[in-house]
């Protein structure tokens, strides 16, 4: 999906992308829905030819209803299209 959409953005573009990363594991109760989570930093390496304006990774604390607090780990990137890219 990111390459799609790196394809069909303007030079100059930019991507705000957030994904769940491993670093923290899903817990039990909710490991079943935490398909395809990515590595921590994977979502940098997809955007090695942009211009990376913010790399951000951090974990939260979640909650939702019927469901315990749990964590989550997430990267956040900020990243602009260049000429060449």
């Amino acid at each position: 999906m990111i390459d799609r959409a790196k394809a069909h953005t303007n030079v100059g573009g930019i991507h705000i992308m957030q994904i769940f990363t491993d670093t923290v594991p899903a817990p039990a109760h909710i490991a079943p829905f935490a398909v395809g989570i990515a590595k921590d930093g994977e979502i940098w390496d997809l955007y090695h030819d942009w211009e990376i304006l913010q790399f951000k990774f951090y974990t939260f604390e979640d909650e939702h209803p019927g469901v315990q607090k749990h964590l989550h780990a997430s990267n956040r990137i900020v990243a602009r299209r260049p000429e060449n890219g």
